[in-house]
């Protein structure tokens, strides 16, 4: 941050500079923002940016490794399933899971304990990979989803590095470990996958799978593979869990930081509760 304000401070919000062969350019405050958010297809391409970090983690042939229109039709496929009625459904699951979460993880056990330490960047990945997957694939691919497949999730995530975005493949241990998660991933569901259309059992309302199953036809007649759908099941799982770990896990930090802010909060939900005639 020193150099990017450094250099701020000499050129202006928009510089550039050398980075193990590469020009990298920073774009600072509200006009640099402007420009990278609001770019234009035909002065930027994410997929050439981001191709060779994301495809080793997501797979070939979605989100950034395919043209930007097929990523905008596949996120039309995936929002057939993520409907008002779709996150009504999430609600008890979301509570139930979380629940579960503080009676059994040994972190919490709140039938035993009272009080208690708590690492955040570990539970929040968990608890988020287990909302997710059960509120997104349903209860019967929830059920495969325990705490080593939490760390094939936590072993992608670690894909996504600075060293990775330079270097998409080196032989060190984290890029072996990201690869033999991908494929474990993968191939559980694809395994899925195929279970559901040998038995037939495909219910546009009941998950994300199923949905994605029925809606995955490009405009163009195309269909996406299987192993494709695949893909785009890890980019999606992948895209909410990062985020909701990272940004519950930023909270506590700063929540733990402040405890004179925690009673506050809480009295706050209580209060919320009450209106709402929760429990």
């Amino acid at each position: 941050y020193e150099f990017f304000e450094s250099c701020r401070q000499k050129y202006g919000d928009v510089f550039s500079f050398m980075l193990l062969g590469k020009i990298m350019t920073v774009y600072l405050g509200p006009k640099g923002h402007e420009f990278v958010f609001n770019a234009k297809l035909s002065d930027v391409s994410a997929e050439d940016a981001y191709k060779h970090l994301t495809t080793p983690v997501f797979g070939k042939g979605v989100i950034y490794d395919c043209p930007n229109s097929r990523l905008m039709e596949q996120k039309k496929f995936a929002k057939f399933a993520l409907t008002t009625d779709s996150f009504k459904r999430y609600v008890p699951k979301i509570r139930e899971e979380i629940l579960n979460y503080f009676v059994t993880d040994e972190s919490f056990k709140l039938k035993e304990k009272t009080h208690g330490v708590a690492n955040v960047m570990k539970t929040q990945p968990e608890i988020t990979i287990f909302t997710a997957s059960r509120s997104l694939f349903g209860d019967e691919m929830r059920r495969i989803f325990d705490r080593s497949f939490a760390q094939l999730y936590s072993d992608l995530d670690k894909g996504f590095t600075p060293i990775n975005f330079v270097f998409p493949n080196l032989p060190l241990p984290h890029y072996w470990r990201r690869d033999a998660a991908q494929k474990k991933i993968s191939a559980t569901y694809m395994k899925e996958i195929k279970s559901r259309r040998d038995r037939g059992d495909i219910d546009p309302n009941r998950d994300l799978i199923d949905s994605l199953l029925i809606h995955s036809t490009y405009k163009d007649g195309v269909k996406m593979t299987d192993q494709e759908i695949a893909n785009l099941l890890i980019g999606i799982l992948m895209g909410g869990q990062h985020t909701s770990a990272s940004t519950s896990a930023w909270f506590l930090l700063h929540l733990g930081e402040k405890p004179h802010l925690q009673d506050v909060i809480y009295q706050e939900v209580v209060e919320l509760l009450k209106e709402k005639g929760g429990d």
